[in-house]
């Protein structure tokens, strides 16, 4: 079973490449899925078994007038400045962060009393993070990913697989952290940076 925050059911739109979060979200009880928004495919296409209902431009009619809430899955590998453009349209529009929607996996190991999980994060089974770990909203965090204690993410951050936060690490916000990357103790990460799979971060980069 994958949980997602809160009891109530509520009514969610996927914003971005539904197949990346498929498995996750097909097991959530207590949503229900009122289509996707997509910057690719026409309205009324499908993409797998979920509809195209509208384009991002169209989220914060739907919140309004559906009361929707949403779950941003368009971050994923997307390049850099593509990032940046809509970590910049999320903030332009100040969309209330209680509209996002978080994702967990149910194995995964997270001291939730100890861990702040900001909304709309994303996390895949097999994620281990320890106590005093931030991260802000629309963190992705993918199967394997490792986070030691005092390290904060910044908003809209996504962590591939096999990934590992070394304590106290600080990583900004729109960064892309390939899968199998080692970061080390207390390393500085400014935002909107990319760094390669199977790379040793062992200094600040700002």
């Amino acid at each position: 079973m994958v949980k997602s925050l809160g009891k109530a059911k509520k009514d969610v739109v996927i914003v971005g490449p539904w197949q990346q979060i498929a498995a996750l979200v097909d097991s959530i009880s207590n949503i229900r899925l009122m289509g996707l928004l997509s910057e690719i495919l026409v309205m009324g296409e499908y993409d797998g078994r979920m509809k195209v209902t509208g384009q991002l431009d169209d989220l914060p009619k739907m919140i309004e007038e559906w009361n929707a809430y949403c779950i941003v899955s368009l971050m994923h590998k997307m390049e850099k400045n593509t990032r940046r453009d809509y970590w910049k349209w999320f903030a332009e529009k100040d969309i209330p962060v209680e509209k996002f929607t978080s994702v967990i996996h149910h194995n995964t190991n997270i001291p939730m009393k100890w861990v702040d999980v900001g909304n709309g994060c994303i996390i895949h089974p097999f994620v281990t993070i320890s106590e005093n770990v931030t991260l802000h909203e629309n963190v992705i965090l993918e199967p394997g990913v490792f986070i030691r204690p005092g390290v904060e993410i910044g908003r809209f951050t996504i962590i591939e697989s096999g990934a590992l936060i070394s304590e106290a690490a600080t990583i900004g916000s729109a960064v892309c952290i390939g899968a199998n990357v080692v970061i080390d103790p207390f390393v500085r990460i400014v935002s909107f940076v990319d760094i390669p799979p199977n790379t040793h971060i062992i200094k600040d980069i700002i």
